[in-house]
């Protein structure tokens, strides 16, 4: 008989237990989920799994139950004083809360009311200080330090929210009814030839812009070229690549550049498409790195700039057929060499004489500037061909237009040359067509005569 009844005990005692850690799991989520949407807690705690329950709120607190009984070595001793403290420090609260409330709202038979909850808050309050005293060594500590601790960071957290979303709504009706730029320009920026490019591209013709620019900036001069000869081979469907050159590798800032000129006619809006390749394993996604994001990051400075990141998932097989892809280079950098008139290196550079500053030449009067190519427009095979390089020099930018070229020596990214003709104009910005010009440093290296 002695036997049964320890056995009856143990198994009584065990669905006690179960059924006090059923309600703890079924009633912290909703505790959670409400305190959450209040902003005192993360958000993800209000969303419901696919089987209607708070899951994060319950991964949540089976972390934390398994954390505390690792900390306390599952001792009972040291697990009743939190618990103790726990329950009386919820009494004591809500004891207060209510004294609160009938002081505020002063209902008939308020004052009876008021006397039972303020004795429930009192003597709740007292055994939580008896609690702590006696049981401080035996865990009680951990209460004291983490409760501080709690109340500060859920302030914190609910005026992080507060702030967000005030600076969210700020101006949001004004902005809604603001008209519509007529100018929309989309710039899809190629790393390199494959898929996720591609897919990018797609899109970015759906879209319906203006114009459409496929831009791919030069940190590699090597794997540029290769890009370039693959570009011409395969056609892409009439679309033109423009390489445009990075001497100082400042990859944020030339693409701030890019877009702000673009900004500055009035009337645009400018779209930026960035594709990224999505790889599903968790360890094959730290072999890349995440540039989009600090480039989304630096075009949302800009007014009327918007930056779209295109995913593309690697490995879910999206047919047997694959653009071949410009093989991955190792980046060399560059090689600057800035020769002096006597053929030495020069400190500074000076500018050529008889030429006229690019930002001094007017429509429709002959020039002669000088200046480095900042970007050539590769035209694909399936359109009738024109070569177009962007000149520059410090006071500003000009258009140089080859028609009937598809490549032209020595005319590349990085180029120095001088080039004369006479000025005319191509889509709202000045333009040289068919200029006369002297090479006087292919890319790769710095001209010895122009500091652009």
């Amino acid at each position: 008989m002695g036997t049964f009844l320890y056995y009856f005990l143990q198994i009584a005692t065990l669905f006690i237990l179960v059924l006090a850690a059923n309600t703890s799991f079924t009633g912290f989520p909703f505790l959670a989920s409400f305190v959450g949407e209040d902003s005192f807690l993360p958000r993800q705690l209000t969303r419901r799994g696919h089987r209607l329950v708070f899951s994060n709120g319950i991964i949540v607190l089976t972390v934390f139950s398994v954390a505390l009984l690792l900390v306390t070595g599952a001792q009972v001793a040291s697990l009743i004083s939190l618990y103790a403290i726990g329950v009386f420090t919820g009494f004591t609260m809500a004891g207060a809360a209510m004294v609160k409330h009938h002081l505020t709202h002063k209902e008939p038979g308020w004052r009876h009311r008021l006397f039972i909850n303020g004795a429930a808050a009192v003597l709740s309050f007292i055994v939580d200080i008896v609690i702590v005293v006696t049981k401080f060594t035996e865990g009680a500590w951990l209460v004291v330090v983490l409760l501080p601790a709690l109340v500060f960071v859920f302030i914190r957290l609910n005026r992080q929210y507060r702030n967000e979303e005030a600076e969210l709504e700020e101006g949001a009706p004004a902005l809604a009814h603001v008209p519509v730029p007529r100018r929309h320009m989309v710039f899809v920026l190629i790393d390199r030839l494959d898929l996720a490019a591609v897919k990018a591209i797609q899109y970015a013709r759906t879209l319906g812009p203006d114009q459409l620019r496929l831009v791919h900036f030069v940190l590699d001069e090597r794997a540029a070229s290769l890009l370039e000869e693959e570009w011409s081979r395969l056609g892409m469907a009439g679309l033109a690549l423009e390489l445009v050159d990075v001497p100082d590798r400042r990859l944020r800032r030339a693409i701030l550049e890019m877009v702000a000129e673009t900004l500055s006619a009035e009337g645009t809006e400018a779209t930026v498409l960035l594709p990224r390749r999505l790889y599903p394993q968790q360890w094959t996604r730290l072999l890349h790195d995440r540039t989009a994001d600090g480039i989304a990051e630096t075009i949302d400075q800009l007014p009327n700039a918007r930056a779209t990141i295109v995913p593309f998932q690697v490995g879910k097989g999206v047919g047997t057929r694959r653009i071949p892809r410009v093989p991955t280079l190792r980046p060399e950098g560059r090689r600057r060499v800035r020769q002096s008139a006597g053929g030495g290196t020069a400190a500074t550079a000076q500018p050529f004489v008889g030429t006229t500053p690019i930002g001094q030449v007017q429509w429709r009067q002959r020039a002669r500037v000088a200046g480095r190519v900042k970007s050539v427009s590769v035209q694909p095979s399936s359109v009738s061909p024109s070569l177009l390089c962007k000149l520059v020099d410090p006071s500003g930018g000009l258009t140089l237009v080859f028609p009937g070229r598809r490549r032209v020596a020595g005319i590349e990214p990085g180029a120095r040359l001088v080039a004369e003709g006479t000025v005319g104009e191509q889509g709202g910005r000045l333009a040289m067509f068919s200029p006369d010009y002297e090479l006087i440093a292919p890319g790769g290296s710095e001209g010895s005569d122009i500091e652009a």
